[in-house]
């Protein structure tokens, strides 16, 4: 089989698009993970963790003295 010099870089992009697609939903979910990290920090009360801060905008636990 002869390589020109054309269809090699093509085989490296085939083949950097193939390996680009396997990684997709692996970015996707770290940035999906990023996101949830976020959320979590946002939603959940930091003194008992109950997570009901945006549903509720106080958290439960906390007095609305404190807030």
């Amino acid at each position: 089989m002869k390589y020109s010099s054309i269809s090699l870089p093509d085989q490296m992009a085939k083949k950097i698009r193939k390996m680009h697609k396997a990684y997709e939903p692996m970015m996707l979910l770290s940035g999906f993970m990023n996101d949830m990290i976020e959320l979590y920090l946002k939603t959940h009360c930091p003194e008992c963790n109950c997570g009901l801060k945006t549903i509720i905008e106080s958290c439960p636990c906390k007095s609305p003295e404190r807030e």
